[in-house]
């Protein structure tokens, strides 16, 4: 199976390519020059390009601006990674015209409930900015 990670480059993405590559063919995307495919910025040309060359089967989206404090300081920024970019990694998914569907998996973040477990997945309630952008970028995958 032909495996496209997402931020790559970074903890969780390092780990998991590893862990994958024992049965997968991985693709590895990210920021530095360690990764299959450099991307500096994910526009939605530019992406489905990248999904026509290689048509992978799964795509695991790891991209994300996890600090917190971060996240409400420049919730701009916060926006735009942790949900513009899965906005544009989802529509250039859906708009693909390859001729076998892609397997799209983001990861997201238990912030988006308060208080304490269990929850239902429909019970949320975003306790910051970064938990909020992360759950409008899980909408545009739900589409």
């Amino acid at each position: 199976m032909n495996v496209m990670i997402l931020g790559a480059s970074g903890f969780l993405g390092s780990h998991l390519c590893n862990f994958l590559k024992i049965k997968n063919t991985i693709l590895r995307c990210g920021r530095n020059k360690n990764n299959d495919i450099v991307l500096k910025k994910i526009d939605q040309k530019k992406f489905s390009k990248i999904l026509k060359k290689y048509t992978p089967d799964v795509i695991i989206n790891l991209i994300a601006l996890t600090n917190v404090d971060l996240c409400e300081k420049k919730r701009k920024k916060a926006e735009k990674i942790n949900s513009g970019i899965v906005k544009t990694i989802s529509q250039s998914v859906n708009q693909s015209k390859l001729t076998k569907k892609i397997f799209l998996l983001q990861i997201s973040t238990d912030q988006v409930y308060s208080g304490e477990g269990p929850h239902k997945e429909n019970s949320v309630k975003p306790i910051n900015a970064y938990a909020a952008t992360k759950l409008s970028g899980e909408k545009y995958i739900k589409k």
